[in-house]
């Protein structure tokens, strides 16, 4: 069985959180290094496919579910592979974040 990719990104597409296959399949070793020294991550930088850029985008102002099926290339250059993404807006704490 394949692992979902997950990921979370706050309103400025700045990376937050990323589980193993995430890691494995989108994050180059520099964007990885960059990362452990604390230097902020955007999605631009993660993703080469503007569907999903779109999809971020759609997410954060409309703040509603989107589905798609997509089709983008790997960190490893393997060539493309195809994704069902699915990007959803995280609950808003006290704070309004």
């Amino acid at each position: 069985s394949m692992d979902d990719a997950i990921v979370s990104l706050d309103k400025e597409q700045h990376l937050m959180f990323f589980n193993h296959s995430f890691q494995r399949q989108f994050l180059t070793p520099e964007i990885l290094e960059d990362h452990k020294r604390g230097i902020p991550i955007t999605a631009v930088r993660i993703f080469r496919s503007p569907d999903v850029l779109e999809m971020i985008q759609q997410v954060l102002s409309a703040k509603s579910l989107e589905k798609r099926q997509l089709s983008f290339p790997l960190v490893d250059s393997s060539g493309s592979r195809d994704f069902s993404v699915t990007t959803s807006p995280l609950k808003e704490n006290q704070s309004g974040e």
